[in-house]
């Protein structure tokens, strides 16, 4: 149990920790090449706005709504479903595997982001989410996963939250949001983490726990 508790620890931690250490601390990442989010996705939108339950069905095309989202993953069992023909109505909306969704007031607090999985060909959102398709020609779904998880850009997007009641990601924050690009970073982290210094940095971590 306690080795199955460490490897769930590694998967989801260890790539956003060694982006951290990178952002921090690599002495050449201030000549990093940056490039803005909406550069390198074909669509940014948030989801389908005041869509009545009465559309929901037994089976189809599923509905994600911020309760499906959790942190860095996505909880099925209790996912509503549209008519392949309603979906149709809002394609600005749909998603696909590889694509990313967030929650736009709950991620800047804690990491409410997911990839939509294999499993899901095709999805659609509700207003409470943001979706993000992914250039796979210009930035790879996992590499800006992790990125979204990590501290930092964390820390970047809830400072620019706005918002009185609750704080909310708005569509040009995500456009806006710079992304480090995935060559220089992985390269550096390639270069100057050995790995067992991640292994041992995820074991003194993981004992914690």
């Amino acid at each position: 149990e306690q080795n199955k508790k460490r490897i769930n620890f590694f998967e989801k931690n260890w790539m956003s920790y060694v982006i951290d250490r990178e952002i921090e601390k690599h002495p050449k990442r201030k000549e990093w090449e940056l490039k803005k989010l909406g550069d390198l996705t074909s669509r940014i939108t948030k989801g389908i706005f005041d869509i009545s339950p009465n559309y929901y069905v037994e089976d189809g095309i599923p509905f994600l709504r911020i309760s499906n989202l959790q942190k860095f993953s996505l909880n099925l069992d209790t996912v509503k479903f549209l008519t392949p023909e309603k979906n149709a109505e809002f394609p600005t909306t749909q998603l696909h595997s590889g694509d990313i969704v967030l929650a736009k007031m709950d991620s800047s607090q804690g990491g409410k982001v997911a990839i939509i999985p294999k499993s899901v060909p095709v999805c659609n959102i509700s207003q409470n989410l943001i979706g993000i398709k992914i250039d796979q020609s210009k930035l790879f779904s996992t590499y800006f996963f992790y990125f979204l998880q990590s501290n930092s850009v964390a820390n970047n997007l809830s400072s620019k939250a706005t918002g009185t009641s609750q704080k909310m990601i708005r569509l040009n924050i995500m456009r806006e949001l710079e992304i480090i690009t995935q060559e220089c970073l992985l390269t550096a982290i390639r270069e100057s983490i050995p790995t067992e210094s991640i292994i041992r940095a995820y074991m003194d971590e993981s004992m914690e726990d």
